[in-house]
C-alpha cells in the first residue's frame, strides 16, 4: 500500500463537528483540509492534490450532491463520502450517481468512521492503481492494440520489424485475439500505408463463389454474374490484402492463390485475360494448419509461401496482465459511446475479470465490459453484477495447487500442465481447450524443460 498519508478534506458549515473530525483524523496520521462551505473548496480544488473528501449534503450556497459533482468531474480518482443529518434514500441514490462512495449519517461513532475509512483507504488505492492504469494506456498501445505483458511487447516487437518488409505474414491464434488489429497494424506501418487495405473472410464465402470473389469475373461467366467484378485482390493492387479464415479455402482456390502469389498476375473468372497485381498478403487463421497439411486439407506449397513469417496472438488467458488494461479502456470506450460516466470497478470485480478463462478472448471482454457499462448502478460495477459464467468461476484453476507467490510463467505452466492431464496427455485436446495451437505446448514445455535443465 502507498505508505503516503491519506490527504483529506472536510467540507461542513459545522464548526464543532469540523473540529472533532480534524482531530480524530490527523490522530490517525491523515493530512486533513477544512472547508466551511462548498464554494471556496471547489474553486481551490485541483486534481491530484486529495484522496478523500468527507461533504456535507446542506450546506449554504452549493449542496454536497454538487460538491461531489464537480470534483469527481476534474478528479474522478478522488473517494467521496457524505457525512450528514439530513438524508433520505432519495439523496443517498442520487449522491451515489454522481458518483459518493458511501454515506454516513450523523450523529454516529468513531469507531463507524473508522471501518468506513478502511473501506475508503482501499478504494483509494485501487483508484489509483487505475490511474497508473490509465497513464500506461496511452503508452502501452500499438497500432490500435493495448498490452504491456511480455507476449503481447514480443507480439509488437515483431510486427514493427516485419512491418516495412514486403514478406507474406501468417498470424495465427484463436477467435477474438485480434489478428485483423494486427493485420491492420503491418500496412499501417508499412510503405503500403497509402494504399488500400481489403480484409476477406474466406470461411464466409460459400466455395461456389470464392474464386469470383476474389479473382474477379466477367459478366455471364456463371448464374448471376449480370455484371464483371475486378475482384477483391484488384481491388488491393498497392496495398495490403488480409485473408482472414485462410484455412476454410478450398483446394482449387488454394491453388489459384498459390498461382497469384508466385506469378502476380490473375485471371478472372471466365476471362483469358491476365492482370499484374501489387499487393502484400497477410492472412490469418484460429486453426493448426500444419495439421491440415498433414491430413492434405491445405496444400504444402501455399503453407511456405503463406507463412515467410509466422506471428501468433497469445489468448487472453496467457496475457492476464493485460485484463486491467483492457478492462478500463473497454470501460471508458462504453462509456463514451452511451455517454455513461464510466463507473468505477470494485475491486473483488477485477480480480474476478482476471482470473476468468476467457474463451472468447478480448472480445468476449469488450461484449461483457459493454454490458456492465450499460447495466451499472450507482456507478459502481461490483463482482455480484459480473456475469454467472464470470462471477461463480473459482477459477478452473481450482484443484491446481496455488502456493502464494507463484509469478505469472509458473501459474501458466501449472494450468497447462493440468489442462494436459485433464486431457489424458493428448497435447492437440489440451491445445483446442486453452485456445492455442499444439507447437505452441510444445515449444512452452521444451523451454520449461530446458530452464530445469
Amino acid at each position: 500500500m502507498n505508505t503516503a498519508p491519506l490527504r483529506v478534506a472536510i467540507v461542513d458549515d459545522n464548526a464543532e463537528f469540523r473540529g472533532v473530525m480534524v482531530k480524530a483524523m490527523r490522530k490517525q496520521g491523515f493530512a486533513v483540509e477544512e472547508y466551511d462551505a462548498g464554494e471556496p473548496f471547489v474553486e481551490g480544488f485541483a486534481p491530484g492534490r486529495l484522496d478523500l473528501i468527507l461533504v456535507d449534503l446542506v450546506m449554504p450556497g452549493i449542496d454536497g450532491i454538487e460538491v461531489i459533482r464537480r470534483v469527481k468531474k476534474n478528479d474522478p480518482t478522488v473517494v467521496a463520502i457524505v457525512v450528514s443529518a439530513h438524508g433520505s434514500a432519495e439523496t443517498i441514490v442520487e449522491a451515489i450517481k454522481e458518483g459518493a462512495f458511501d454515506f454516513l449519517t450523523k450523529p454516529f461513532r468513531l469507531d463507524e468512521l473508522r471501518v468506513l475509512l478502511e473501506k475508503a483507504l482501499r478504494q483509494v488505492e485501487r483508484n489509483r492503481e487505475l490511474a497508473s492504469i490509465r497513464g500506461d494506456l496511452s503508452r502501452d498501445r500499438f497500432c490500435g492494440m493495448i498490452g504491456r505483458s511480455a507476449a503481447m511487447r514480443r507480439v509488437f516487437e515483431l510486427t514493427d520489424r516485419i512491418a516495412r518488409r514486403d514478406v507474406t505474414v501468417l498470424v495465427t491464434g484463436a477467435s477474438g485475439t485480434g489478428k485483423e488489429l494486427l493485420a491492420r497494424a503491418i500496412h499501417n506501418l508499412s510503405p503500403r500505408r497509402t494504399g488500400p487495405f481489403m480484409a476477406v473472410n474466406c470461411g464466409a464465402i460459400p466455395d461456389t463463389l470464392i474464386d469470383a470473389e476474389l479473382f474477379g469475373h466477367e459478366k455471364g461467366s456463371f448464374t448471376g454474374a449480370n455484371a464483371s467484378r475486378e475482384g477483391i485482390i484488384r481491388a488491393a493492387d498497392g496495398g495490403t490484402l488480409f485473408l482472414d479464415e485462410i484455412g476454410d479455402l478450398p483446394l482449387p482456390t488454394q491453388l489459384r492463390l498459390l498461382r497469384f502469389l508466385q506469378e502476380k498476375e490473375i485471371r478472372p473468372v471466365g476471362s483469358d485475360t491476365t492482370h499484374t497485381v501489387d499487393v502484400r498478403v497477410v492472412s490469418a487463421t484460429n486453426r493448426d494448419l500444419e495439421d491440415m497439411v498433414r491430413r492434405e486439407r491445405f496444400r504444402d506449397d501455399l503453407f511456405y509461401r503463406l507463412s515467410v513469417v509466422p506471428v501468433q496472438v497469445p489468448t487472453l488467458a496467457a496475457r492476464r496482465d493485460d485484463i486491467p488494461l483492457l478492462v478500463t479502456y473497454f470501460v471508458e470506450k462504453a462509456g463514451k459511446k452511451y455517454r455513461i460516466a464510466p463507473p468505477r470497478i470494485e475491486g473483488a470485480a477485477m480480480d474476478q475479470l482476471i482470473v476468468y478463462d476467457w474463451p472468447g478472448n478480448v472480445r468476449e471482454l469488450e461484449n461483457v465490459m459493454e454490458r456492465l457499462v450499460i447495466l451499472a448502478t450507482g456507478g459502481i460495477i461490483r463482482a455480484r453484477d459480473l456475469p454467472r459464467q464470470i462471477a461463480s468461476h473459482e477459477a478452473t484453476l481450482a484443484g491446481i495447487d496455488l502456493p502464494a507467490g507463484l509469478t505469472l510463467d509458473e501459474l501458466e505452466r501449472r494450468y497447462i500442465e493440468r489442462t494436459i492431464e485433464e486431457a489424458g496427455g493428448n497435447r492437440t485436446r489440451a491445445a483446442e481447450i486453452l485456445g492455442i495451437d499444439r507447437r505452441t505446448i510444445q515449444r512452452k514445455l521444451r523451454a520449461w524443460d530446458d530452464d530445469e535443465a
